[in-house]
């Protein structure tokens, strides 16, 4: 079976013929994103790199970003919200802070403003997938 061959644009115009694999390793490399434009050399529809659900890596988290959201209303002093998403660093700082200081008035406070400012920038999933709504 012939491996599917992509086009992209970048700054100086468009590039390929490339494999699926070489969209792959632009994409790791950061020199390709999501947002990136690019087609299928056999359909000529350009549309975002997101929206090939065959290339691996790329695709739209399964995680939900409302579920984060509800999670981290309820939660997000204990940094629930950030492990659902698999942001465990993130989720064992805001526990661990909570727990150790949590007793004081202004650390709770600093949390509960540290979740929000979280919930409203955090978009991705701990492995860089988009979150649905």
């Amino acid at each position: 079976m012939k491996e599917t061959t992509y086009l992209y644009m970048d700054g100086s115009g468009v590039v390929g013929p490339i494999s699926e694999t070489e969209v792959q390793a632009l994409f790791t490399e950061g020199r390709l994103n999501r947002d990136s434009i690019v087609c299928s050399a056999e359909d000529h529809r350009w549309k975002k790199l997101e929206e090939f659900p065959t290339i691996a890596g790329v695709q739209k988290s399964a995680k939900s970003r409302g579920v984060y959201i509800i999670l981290g209303i309820f939660f997000g002093l204990l940094g629930i919200h950030n492990f659902y998403a698999g942001h465990y660093r993130r989720g064992v700082w805001e526990l661990i802070v909570t727990l150790l200081l949590g007793f004081t008035v202004i650390v709770p406070i600093g949390v509960a403003i540290w979740a929000v400012i979280e919930l409203i920038t955090i978009k991705t999933d701990g492995e860089g997938g988009l979150m649905s709504l």
